[in-house]
């Protein structure tokens, strides 16, 4: 979870966070003392009109990378996310790559799906995808740029996909 806002009632401490459910953005409060949270460095920002993803560390551009994006019709949703889990698929050859960073963000139009539509940053064995309008929400990338992105960013750390 990403920490959205901090308050103290009677004094206990509370934090304000971004849920990794449906529907988009939701958010709710946890008590400090249920959590152990920690900073993170860097943020992923998504231009869906570029089709562009960049890598932020202190307001600065460390890396941009070309994505394929969600097709009109399950498009990838914007607004303010986080990464979730970084997981290995398998096969490792398949649709989705080498690597896959699971984010808050669902497709609502596949809430149907194993997972509920959730959305991932990915790899994928289709390359000529990437730069792309194709997917069902997911931002597509080579293989050898989400092994370089997953270096540079954590579980936790935000994604902010604009148009």
């Amino acid at each position: 979870m990403l920490v959205d806002r901090v308050r103290q009632v009677k004094g206990r401490l509370w934090y304000r966070v971004w849920l990794p459910a449906p529907p988009n953005m939701s958010r709710g409060w946890v008590p400090a003392s249920r959590v152990s949270p920690y900073a993170v460095t860097a943020k992923i920002v998504i231009r869906l009109g570029e089709r562009r993803l960049f890598v932020v560390q202190d307001d600065v551009v460390v890396a941009a990378f070309p994505v394929g994006i969600g097709r009109p019709d399950l498009p990838t949703p914007t607004g303010s996310y986080f990464v979730t889990e970084r997981l290995r698929p398998v096969p490792r050859g398949g649709a989705y790559g080498v690597l896959a960073l699971s984010i808050s963000a669902f497709q609502p139009k596949l809430a149907y799906w194993e997972g509920g539509g959730q959305v991932a940053i990915h790899g994928t064995n289709q390359p000529q995808s990437v730069g792309q309008a194709v997917s069902h929400g997911c931002v597509r990338m080579l293989n050898k740029d989400i092994i370089v992105l997953s270096r540079l960013v954590s579980v936790g750390s935000p994604v902010i996909i604009r148009k």
